[in-house]
Formats: structure tokens, C-alpha cells, sequence
């Protein structure tokens, strides 16, 4: 009866943990057993995420377009004596295309060649002249101081001087004037012979021999067709991938049907 009343008076708390211990124990100890009949876990590779830039080709559509292409005009005036090229002729750069008549163009070239003698003849009078009047002017200053001295006579020769270098300043300028014309004659006369500002075939003549050409007047259409460029509808949307310098590739379809493949740069 004391032992009894002596389990009685424990407390309700640690009789509950006497009688979970067996439990504790029992799953504890059947722990091991089940992990080992469970499978082996599969090992898993995880890679680092790496920003790569993509490369993506499409097709478009092209086309050979000239960079030089257009009338060749006349640069100078007169009528036609040569027509030197037909159509589908080729020409180099620098060719004679047509030749104009130069008869007049001589003519008005040796007349500026004989006003820019007669300019530098009266330079070297009015030169002259100068040169007396400061003498005269020098030798007037001598007598200053001595009897002979005139005042009027020494304004007169201090004016004489001044009027004398101003014809030489106007002597000077009508023969820099003169020069420049004799200047544009020359070029007139040079560009009497029209010669092609580029290489390329002619596809079309705009006038005949015998003609008369205004300045401006188209003589010939001239298209280069060694130094060509492709022109691409590219869309929009992949513009942003072009950069200069970027390599292309081209196929050029073949009567055949086949196609020629080659790498250009832009």
C-alpha cells in the first residue's frame, strides 16, 4: 500500500515520458532499416548560365546598282566637229568622248594672249614714268634750302609722283585681269575635247556631229559598269546587326539556274 501511494503522487507529465521511452527506442532503432530500403538518390549536374551573342542568317533579296551613272555635258560651247563613241563603246577615264569645233576657241585664246603683251608693255611704261617723277621729286628736295627752290615746282612733282604709282597700281590690275581671262580662254579651248569623267559603256548618244552644244547640253550617257555596289532590302528589324565591315555572303543566279557564291565586304 506505501508503494502505491507512492506512484499516486507523481506527477502526470513524467509518468507520460516513462511510458514513451519504449516508443522512442523502438522507432529509433527501425530508422536504419527503412533508409536502407529506400533507392539511391540520382546525382544532379548544375551548369553556371552563361550570355552568349547568337549568329542568325537570312536571305534577301539584292540588286547591282552603278554608283556613276548620267549624262556627260558639255563644258564649253560650240558645234560638234567629232563624235568619237557609239553605243555599248567602252571607255577608260580620261577618253575624248566628242571633240567641239576649236577654230574660235584659238582665235579667242591668242587674242588674250596679245592684250596680256600690250597690259605688261604699259606696265613697264607706267613704271617708267614712276621712276622719273620720284627722281624729279628727289632732286627738287636738294634744292630746299638754296635759291633755286620753287614751291610750286616741288607740290607739282610730289603730285606728278603720286598720279605716276597710281598708274602703276591700275597697270598692274588690268594685267591680273588680263591674265585671268587669258586663264578662262584656256580652259574653254581644253574643254573643247569632252572626255569621260569615269570609266564605263555607253549606253546612249544625245547628239551628232555638226551639232551646236550649249554648256550644260548632254553629249552622252555614260553608266560605269566594273565599279558596282549591291543594294539589299534588309528589314528593319535586323538592321541593328550591321555593322560596317561586316562579310556578306552573295549568290548570283546563272541562266542555267545554278549559283555563284563569294564573300564581299561593306
Amino acid at each position: 500500500m506505501h508503494a502505491l501511494s507512492e506512484v499516486a503522487r507523481q506527477p502526470a507529465a513524467t509518468l507520460q515520458r516513462s511510458l514513451l521511452r519504449p516508443v522512442i527506442i523502438a522507432l529509433a532503432l527501425l530508422s536504419p532499416a527503412l533508409a536502407q530500403a529506400q533507392p539511391p538518390a540520382t546525382p544532379v549536374g548544375v551548369d553556371a548560365v552563361k550570355t552568349v551573342p547568337m549568329s542568325q542568317t537570312i536571305p534577301v533579296v539584292g540588286r547591282f546598282v552603278s554608283p556613276q551613272s548620267g549624262p556627260i555635258a558639255a563644258r564649253s560651247p560650240g558645234p560638234v566637229a567629232k563624235l568619237r563613241v557609239n553605243v555599248g563603246a567602252y571607255v577608260e577615264q580620261g577618253d575624248i568622248i566628242a571633240e567641239l569645233d576649236r577654230s574660235r576657241l584659238n582665235s579667242a585664246l591668242e587674242l588674250q594672249q596679245s592684250q596680256i603683251a600690250e597690259l605688261q608693255a604699259h606696265l613697264k611704261t607706267t613704271q617708267a614714268t614712276a621712276k622719273l617723277a620720284a627722281q624729279e621729286l628727289e632732286r627738287m628736295e636738294k634744292l630746299r634750302n638754296t635759291a633755286a627752290f620753287a614751291r610750286f615746282d616741288y607740290d607739282r612733282r610730289i603730285q606728278e609722283l603720286a598720279v605716276a604709282r597710281a598708274s602703276v597700281e591700275e597697270a598692274l590690275a588690268r594685267l591680273s585681269r588680263g591674265k585671268v581671262a587669258h586663264a578662262l580662254a584656256a580652259v574653254e579651248l581644253a574643254d573643247s575635247n569632252i572626255r569621260a569623267p569615269f570609266r564605263g559603256v555607253v549606253t546612249q548618244r544625245h547628239t551628232s556631229e555638226g551639232a551646236w552644244l550649249r554648256i550644260g547640253d548632254p553629249v552622252v550617257t555614260l553608266v560605269n559598269n566594273i565599279d558596282l555596289e549591291i543594294e539589299a532590302d534588309v528589314p528593319a528589324s535586323r538592321l541593328s546587326g550591321l555593322h560596317p565591315g561586316t562579310e556578306v555572303s552573295v549568290m548570283l543566279e546563272q541562266n542555267g539556274g545554278g549559283a555563284l557564291q563569294g564573300d564581299y565586304f561593306r
